[in-house]
């Protein structure tokens, strides 16, 4: 999770963040309540870098 929002805040997705840490984890998965919280966190992201 950590990871994920990390690069959440260098800019990929969500999705593109899952998929990097799978690349080099293919071990580690998230739960769906783990992807929401993710999704709500880049969406926080977005809305702070642009202005609202």
């Amino acid at each position: 999770m950590q990871a994920a929002a990390y690069l959440i805040l260098q800019g990929h997705s969500v999705d593109e963040a899952l998929d990097l840490i799978r690349q080099r984890r293919p071990f580690i998965s998230q739960a769906p309540s783990q992807r929401a919280r993710l999704l709500q966190f880049e969406k926080m992201v977005r809305q702070q870098q642009h202005g609202r």
